[in-house]
């Protein structure tokens, strides 16, 4: 990766690519009429496995967490989720943070489809980085890389916005999935990957893809 360059050619997933996916779900959704009296569960309580990537590192950080939901209205639901991280993270070294925790709550917005409900989401919470399992060198610059700022652990703002859609059925049984741009505030001073310095800190966005296996009440 040329560290002068704007692009990486290791770069994960452009997070236009995830805002053109949840523009097309949306498209979809505001142009069908349910077919059918609503047939979603009211609560819904599920297992989540979510991918998070990140540009800001060039790697993916798979996780496992818990999901809730509550139909409010008939086209809107309050979501909220926690999520564990548990591996070391970035997954090349140096290893700034030994695990990860994300919580987020929001909302998503669609119609029931018979079993299925197409959906737009907005959720905002924050990602806490652990510090790193053990000690690692670090260059006496000013900014400092972001990679030693975040050694020493932190837990900065988050933002996921995207689109999706769920299965209810048959019996209490719920399916998700949904894609989503993350995008996580980092403060400064620091130093970027692209060793860009952010006085102020920056947003950085990446593709979030999760899936949810669970029941509705």
């Amino acid at each position: 990766c040329d560290w002068s360059s704007d692009v990486c050619s290791s770069d994960l997933v452009a997070p236009r690519q995830v805002w053109g996916l949840a523009f097309g779900l949306l498209v979809a959704v505001s142009g069908v009429t349910p077919v059918r009296a609503q047939s979603t569960a009211r609560v819904v309580v599920a297992a989540e496995v979510p991918v998070a990537s990140s540009r800001e590192f060039v790697t993916r950080d798979v996780g496992i967490g818990v999901f809730g939901s509550w139909r409010a209205r008939r086209f809107l639901a309050v979501d909220g989720d926690l999520v564990f991280y548990p591996s070391a993270f970035p997954d090349h070294p140096p290893a700034f943070s030994r695990r990860r925790t994300e919580w987020s709550a929001g909302v998503s917005a669609g119609p029931s489809l018979g079993r299925w409900r197409p959906f737009g989401t907005v959720r905002a919470g924050a990602l806490s980085y652990s510090p790193a399992a053990a000690p690692f060198a670090c260059i006496l610059i000013y900014p400092p890389p972001l990679t030693c700022a975040l050694a020493t652990g932190a837990t900065l703002p988050m933002l996921n916005l995207g689109a999706g859609i769920e299965r209810h059925g048959p019996g209490r049984l719920f399916l998700r999935l949904d894609v989503t741009d993350r995008a996580v505030r980092y403060d400064g001073p620091v130093l970027t990957r692209r060793r860009r310095a952010e006085q102020t800190g920056f947003w950085s966005h990446a593709p979030r893809t999760a899936v949810a296996v669970g029941v509705g009440f």
